[in-house]
């Protein structure tokens, strides 16, 4: 799942709240992503959303 979200825009965007020196937006949008990004991973592998196999 991680390997099907992560790409380059994250340095991208760091990159351009730097040349405008606002990156204490930046952090505040990255600590949003990842509570959001934890939470979608939480609820998708929880127990009760894994199927188990039938006999």
């Amino acid at each position: 799942m991680l390997k099907n979200v992560a790409s380059r825009d994250f340095s991208a965007a760091l990159l351009g709240f730097a040349l405008f020196d606002q990156l204490y937006w930046f952090l505040i949008f990255a600590a949003a992503g990842a509570l959001l990004f934890a939470g979608a991973m939480g609820w998708i592998i929880r127990p009760s959303a894994v199927s188990s196999p039938r006999p």
